[in-house]
């Protein structure tokens, strides 16, 4: 691979990440999630959710933080898709029991298997749409 190419696919890459971590922050502000509750959600410690939300840290492809937050995003977007965008129909939904799910949404996000099981939910009623 030339030089230049490796230059193209590296900015690229960088631009992919902070777009990433830039929407994660917002849907993380839409929803209310805490710092505290994100670092649950993505595995990190605090100071690093800290530093995510403040736009010091950028979230790295190919890493786990990385995936989970692409993960997330799918959730927040099929949920706000699903209720039309309205802020606070999705908060309602994240933050109540859902009885489909067994489970607070908000609560069960923060595990691999429940961060799975939402998405995988919101993806089926979604594609009813």
């Amino acid at each position: 691979m030339s030089v230049r190419k490796a230059t193209i696919n590296g900015a690229q890459n960088d631009e992919r990440e902070r777009v990433v971590t830039s929407a994660l922050c917002k849907a993380v502000q839409k929803l209310e999630f805490t710092q505290s509750e994100l670092a649950d959600i993505l595995g990190v410690s605090k100071s690093t959710a800290s530093r995510i939300m403040k736009g010091t840290h950028i979230l790295k492809e190919g890493q786990k933080d990385y995936e989970i937050a692409v993960i997330f995003l799918r959730i927040f977007r099929s949920l706000d898709a699903i209720t039309g965008g309205e802020d606070r129909v999705n908060l309602n939904w994240m933050r109540n029991e859902n009885m489909a799910l067994s489970g607070v949404p908000a609560a069960m996000v923060k595990n691999l298997t429940g961060l799975m099981n939402v998405v995988t939910y919101l993806d089926a009623q979604r594609a009813k749409i």
